[in-house]
């Protein structure tokens, strides 16, 4: 879980439930949880992104090792 996340949602949760809380306040905290969420899969997909590109390398670098001349064709 995403500490930022956590926050914003605990920070709406305790909006939610002040019977005195101002319309700014609701917004603020709604914005605030949704800037997080955002950021959050924003985040997600470049880690996403960034561990595929890995292992395409990884996968290049093993066919790249791959001496033709070890082999005898059938």
């Amino acid at each position: 879980e995403d500490k930022a996340v956590a926050d914003a949602l605990a920070r709406a949760k305790e909006v939610s439930e002040d019977n005195n809380a101002t319309a700014e306040e609701v917004k603020t905290a709604t914005d605030a949880l949704n800037a997080a969420i955002k950021a959050k899969e924003t985040q997600d997909a470049s880690d996403k992104k960034a561990a595929s590109l890995d292992a395409l390398k990884a996968a290049q670098a093993q066919g790249n090792a791959v001496n033709e001349g070890d082999y005898t064709p059938n």
